[in-house]
């Protein structure tokens, strides 16, 4: 994957020249570092918080002690303050991922219009980080200490589906304060997981026939039971492979890519979070946010002397 990333920035460098990929990380650093980075958060369904699964994230991620550069789209963060602000509380940051996940839809936007996208995205963070309250930028910050509300400029893109052109690169470069960023370690989890999504369906419709029906038969319950088992059974192979895939990309200073799970929708992709945490933790490595990540290099590279 890091190979692929550094052809595309050859290939077409008016477009991706200036693309973050990875971090150069030192050696001589330990624990060594992940960016981890979630996409397309927080809520697209309508009833946000029938769908929200931001708790159940954040939950997973303080389960594993790792911070997250979560990049929203403006139209998903609706009516979502309280979400934002827990977010923001752990350690984590929001980037920008302009206003819904629409694709090929910036691309073809004239320069002047992408640029205003870009700005109106970056406004309505800002407002709404200042509104919940700041994360934090240290490694070694306390993650569930509350921290103090500060205005603060969005420091991080992502391009929708990862699609960029010149002209938004020049409008992107032309803010002045923001860095369009990809990664280096990714699988289209996004499409493994809407695969899987029926198997969450099948799994509560039979669970609710076995708690609503009374009458039920033995052999009509031990085969309910059954479905089950093979649904979640399918469902954590699958995901799984996406982890694997992932974690056999994975280098010190990677910049890994999930996408947001919500119910109904690209849920299994919790799953997927967790084997990557896991596979993270067993190597000893830890994930931390874009900020994080790129503040440690920097004090890094302040710290080395010059030959």
């Amino acid at each position: 994957m890091r190979h692929l990333g550094q052809f595309l920035k050859r290939a077409n460098p008016r477009a991706y020249g200036d693309t973050l990929l990875y971090f150069d990380f030192p050696e001589s650093q330990q624990p060594p570092l992940i960016a981890l980075t979630i996409d397309d958060g927080l809520v697209r369904g309508t009833d946000t918080q029938e769908c929200s699964m931001v708790k159940d994230v954040l939950d997973l991620l303080a389960k594993y002690d790792a911070q997250a550069t979560f990049f929203v789209c403006t139209d998903y963060v609706q009516n979502l303050d309280q979400e934002v602000r827990h977010l923001l509380q752990e350690g984590h940051e929001l980037g920008n991922h302009l206003q819904a996940d629409k694709c090929w839809y910036y691309p073809k936007l004239r320069p002047a219009e992408f640029a205003h996208e870009l700005r109106k995205a970056n406004a309505i963070l800002e407002e709404l980080e200042e509104r919940c309250g700041s994360g934090g930028g240290d490694v070694d910050n306390n993650s569930n200490q509350q921290q103090q509300s500060t205005k603060k400029k969005t420091r991080w893109f992502r391009a929708p589906q990862g699609i960029m052109t010149k002209d938004m690169a020049n409008a992107v470069a032309q803010e002045g304060n923001i860095q369009h960023v990809l990664g280096d370690c990714y699988c289209d989890d996004w499409c493994f997981a809407q695969e899987v999504d029926p198997l969450f369906d099948d799994d509560e419709s039979s669970s609710n026939n076995d708690n609503n029906d009374a009458n039920t038969a033995l052999t009509g319950i031990t085969a309910n039971a059954k479905q089950r088992k093979q649904a979640r059974q399918c469902r954590e192979r699958i995901m799984k492979q996406v982890a694997n895939i992932m974690l056999a990309q994975a280098q010190p200073g990677s910049i890994a890519i999930l996408h947001m799970p919500e119910k109904g929708f690209r849920q299994g992709n919790l799953l997927a979070l967790e084997y990557f945490l896991q596979g993270v933790q067993k190597r000893g490595w830890k994930c931390v946010n874009l900020t994080q990540l790129q503040n440690l290099c920097d004090r890094e590279e302040e710290a080395t002397p010059t030959r």
